[in-house]
This record gives C-alpha cells, structure tokens and sequence, in this order.
C-alpha cells in the first residue's frame, strides 16, 4: 500500500473512532441531557411492597401484620374515582388494627401531632379521624404522597404501595392510612422524570400505575371484593363507610356479574377512560397548588352518580364525619420540595334532604326589627250618585 493510501486509511479510522466517541458519550449522557431539557430536576419514587414497612422510618413500627401481596389490576387511563367498585378489597386477615395505631399515637405526643399535621387535622381529632375511616385493601399498584417519621416530623416521599397493601380510606375513597406502619398518606404530588427505587414484585409495571381521585360524592357503601390466593374474586360485598367489615352484606347479583367480569379482564372501575378527568398529578412539567378549602360539602339537589352518594364533595378533601369543623391555617413541617396537600375538611354533619326536595339550612344573622303588621284595609265609601243621572234615566224608559 502506498504512502497516500495509507493516509486515506488512517483518516478513514479516525473519523470512525470520532465518531465511537460520540455515540458513547451521548448514550451516557442522555439522562443529563433529559433531566436539562425539562429544568433538570428528577422524583424518585418509592416502591413498597404490601408486606414491607417502607424506605423511611415507619410513623408506628409493626402497626398491624404484614399485608398479603396480590396481582394488581389495571385501570382505564390509570385513573379512577375513589367510589369505583371493586376498586378495593377485604381485610381478611385484620391487616389494619386501629386501636393499636391509637393507643400508640396516645402515648407519643411528638409523634401525634406530626401524624395529624400530615393529614391536616388537630391532634385532638385523631381518634374522631379514625372513626370515620374504613379498612380496605389496595387492588392496583396505586400511587400516594407517603409520609415517614424522621427527625421529629412527617416527611413526604412519593411512594408506590403494591396491589394488596392494607390501608383505610376516608369518605371520598381516598386512601389516609397505611395500616402496617401507621404512615399517613395524601394524593400524589406532580411528579416529572420519574425514577423508581426500590424493589420490584411480580406484575409492577410503572406505566400501569393507578392514581385514584376523590369521589364526587361522599361514599355510603364501598363494594368491596375479596380475592383468593390465585387472584380471582372469592366473594363481593358491601360495606357500610367507617366500619370494620362486621356488616358487610351480599351485592346485588348484576353488580356482582360485571365485576367478576372486569376482573377477568384485569380490570376494576369503568372500562373506558373517564373522558374528562379530575385533578391529576401525573408526570408534568409545571406543578399547580391550589388554595385549600374550608368550605362544607353541600347537599346535591340531584342525585349523583350512585344511588347511595347523599352529598357533594369538594375535589381533593379528606372527609371525617367527626363532630367539629376544624382546619389548620398552616401547613405542615415537611423535609422535601413535595407540594403541600389540600387542608382535610371535618364535617359536623351531613345535611340532610327530602327526596326531591332543596337542602334544609338554619337561618342565620340578625333578623332585623319586626315590622308592625297594619291589617286589613278599610273598604272606601262607594261614591253618591248623582239625582239629576237618576231621573235622566228615568225619562229614558218612559
């Protein structure tokens, strides 16, 4: 080979060997490059399995037993409304012991009081707070703001919890507890360039993951499904809002009918997705925190979309029929960048209509002086007739 031919080749091979280089340093770099482009930030999210009691220091250390992991199940558009049927199953196994979680809270103030800034009640409501609960166990792998305890304070952490994981749910569906370790739980923060971390069960899919959103109306049944160990659906039932399963009664058979078919699909809740969602906190690149609302729940004059749904719930409220109206005017100490959640609304009472009928309110206010009721009118006197118009008449007829 000649001296020129040489060259060729040489130049040949290093503009091959430029070009290596280059394909290597972008295929490293592009998750920098990626975590740029969107402002450089990046969440990293938990996943905890049912029978785990998490990353962070558990607010109350072995709460209930372990949980039974199942497979998850999907839903439509991976969102869904917290009165879903079937959207949650039983507590065979008593996952969620309540009193024990009191009886801790009751003996450790500091404790106490950052589990009731994490849900944004007072300390004094805790008790009323669990009252109003219901124990229910997770069917998908569903995403939630989670809340440790480190250093004296709630600490935020977006989580995954497993499809199986035992927690209790408020009035609206959402889920406000984690029973295994007493950790309070709120909707899940806007999240951008996820990352998870953790471990991984059998069927985790991070495309799959289920963001359930508040009921439009407060729930009076859940219908609850209990599975077996191979997954399929065992009984159905229904389940009276703040108890412990001990009424649970039989679904009507159609219920029943088309959720054993849904699950035999893989599904739970509607089968198409919603059309127009609720507020959602799925990956984005601007995060939007709105204003908490201390206003009540108004009875809805129509009925919604269950027959068993009495009042209308604000999006994004935490619902317990406790007997106070109380919220917090600050937020709670957090650790993270996590926004804060919406203030927990506690209901005095729901108000109560007729069928049909409008909302019964009290009246409120001064009522102002009473005004002195005049009576009756008096009838004016008929006016006199005039003579002369008598007698005209008269030659009239003659």
């Amino acid at each position: 080979m000649d001296r020129p031919a040489r060259r060729r080749s040489a130049r040949i091979l290093g503009s091959l060997a430029t070009l290596l280089i280059t394909v290597v340093v972008l295929v490293v770099a592009s998750p920098a490059l990626t975590r740029l482009a969107s402002g450089g930030s990046e969440d990293v999210v938990q996943t905890e399995a049912a029978d785990s009691l998490g990353a962070v220091p558990a607010f109350i250390p072995q709460a209930g037993v372990a949980a039974t992991p199942l497979r998850p199940l999907h839903t439509a558009g991976h969102v869904v409304s917290g009165d879903a049927p079937g959207l949650y199953g039983g507590t065979a196994a008593n996952s969620c012991d309540i009193a024990a979680m009191q009886a801790f809270l009751a003996t450790q103030p500091d404790h106490a009081a950052a589990w009731a800034d994490a849900l944004m009640i007072a300390p004094s409501q805790i008790d009323a707070h669990f009252a109003s609960l219901t124990p229910v166990a997770l069917q998908t792998d569903t995403a939630v703001t989670n809340h440790g305890f480190d250093n004296g304070v709630a600490t935020p952490f977006h989580t995954v919890l497993q499809a199986g994981t035992a927690v209790l749910v408020d009035a609206v569906g959402i889920p406000r507890v984690r029973c295994y370790c007493g950790n309070p739980l709120q909707t899940p923060a806007p999240r951008q360039n996820v990352r998870y971390v953790g471990a991984r069960w059998n069927g985790f899919d991070a495309q799959s993951v289920t963001e359930i959103h508040t009921a439009p109306t407060v729930i009076q049944q859940f219908v609850v499904v209990e599975r077996d160990a191979d997954g399929d659906v065992a009984e159905v039932v229904s389940r009276p809002r703040a108890t412990r399963g001990e009424q649970d009664e039989d679904v009507d058979a159609t219920v029943e009918n088309d959720i054993r078919l849904s699950f035999r699909l893989g599904l739970v809740g509607p089968r198409e997705p919603p059309s127009t969602p609720g507020p959602s906190s799925t990956p984005s690149t601007q995060s939007t925190t709105s204003a908490p609302s201390t206003e009540s729940p108004s009875t809805s004059a129509s009925p919604g979309p269950s027959s068993t749904a009495t009042s209308v719930v604000p999006p994004e409220t935490s619902i317990a029929l406790t007997p106070a109206l109380v919220t917090t005017p600050t937020a709670p100490p957090v650790t993270s960048d996590l926004p804060v959640p919406p203030t927990s609304v506690i209901l005095e009472s729901l108000p109560m209509t007729e069928p049909g009928g409008p909302a019964t309110t009290e009246p409120s206010g001064d009522p102002g002086p009473e005004v002195e009721d005049p009576g009756p009118e008096e009838d004016e006197p008929a006016p006199e007739e005039d003579p002369e118009s008598e007698e005209g008449d008269a030659d009239t007829e003659d």
